[in-house]
């Protein structure tokens, strides 16, 4: 810091070591404390950092941002903050762009830096992926352009909760149904939020079948068969007993006459149905056909 007050003419004297006195004193009053997120250096109304969103695929978690640079001096890097209560580099999966982690020496944020330069004006989109599933919350960022350094709040990666691995308290069940209907699955789990589901018909996924009900509408010959779900969080999974799905064949009706055709010269006749397929015990309703 002397050496940049005698940069600008400063002479040494009384009011000078008065002031570097000022100076040690604030930065040993402030060493190791967080930037304010309304701290900045010059002017930055030309610069923003826009939350785009987040998402978790079930392993992972995705934060998504848009950078833009609208005036000079143009950006030369930007950094995500991580929350570091709990957040380390090793959480980070990959990055939109290339990146390095830690504590950036020039703005003080502890995350996720993109050293990319920006040209004036110009947007950029980014993406960092941390492992395991992180909420969302509010975190820092900063911009560095030029000698300006601007620092915003935005919405980013929270501590997670203390995390419960999922735990499945109803089974799906066993059914029979006949061909041409339909049946449903269900599971219910408990576990840390969010919590994923994975259908599988004899050990294999079945494609699309991912919430807490799987239903099957119409049921056919080969849907008979083993199914069981994979309930998953981040910090495990489980798999239900297997629910056993019979499917029994349409009911087939032959009827048989017995005496011949009612005429004038018959004045009873005697029907057999014989039933067939589906689902016993059978019922019947007879019908002349009349109405």
């Amino acid at each position: 810091m002397v050496s940049e007050a005698c940069a600008y003419g400063l002479r040494k004297g009384p009011r000078l070591r008065i002031g570097l006195k000022l100076l040690l004193f604030a930065l040993l009053m402030t060493a190791g404390a967080a930037v304010s997120s309304t701290a900045q250096t010059g002017d930055c109304s030309n610069y923003t950092v826009t939350f785009l969103g987040a998402s978790y695929d079930g392993v992972n978690t995705t934060f998504s941002y848009r950078v833009c640079s609208n005036g000079n001096p143009a950006i030369s890097h930007w950094v995500m903050g991580l929350p570091d209560t709990c957040a380390a580099c090793s959480d980070v999966v990959a990055a939109s762009h290339s990146y390095t982690c830690g504590s950036d020496p020039t703005t003080g944020v502890f995350g996720v830096k993109f050293d990319i330069g920006f040209s004036t004006p110009e947007c950029k989109n980014f993406w960092v992926t941390l492992r395991g599933y992180w909420p969302t919350g509010t975190i820092q960022v900063a911009v560095k352009a030029g000698q300006t350094h601007c620092y915003y709040s935005v919405e980013g990666p929270a501590c997670p909760p203390p995390c419960s691995p999922p735990a499945i308290s109803v089974h799906p069940q066993s059914q029979t149904v006949c061909e041409g209907g339909s049946v449903t699955f269900k599971v219910t789990a408990t576990g840390t939020a969010p919590l994923s589901y994975q259908w599988k018909k004899d050990g294999s996924d079945i494609a699309g079948a991912t919430s807490a009900t799987y239903t099957i509408d119409p049921v056919n010959a080969s849907d008979a068969g083993n199914y069981t779900v994979v309930v998953t969080n981040a910090c495990g999974s489980v798999t239900s007993s297997a629910a056993l799905l019979t499917v029994s064949p349409p009911v087939t009706v032959s009827i048989d006459p017995d005496g011949g055709v009612l005429s004038c010269s018959v004045s009873a006749l005697t029907l057999t149905a014989q039933a067939s397929g589906g689902t016993q015990p059978y019922s019947y309703l007879w019908n002349t056909g009349a109405s």
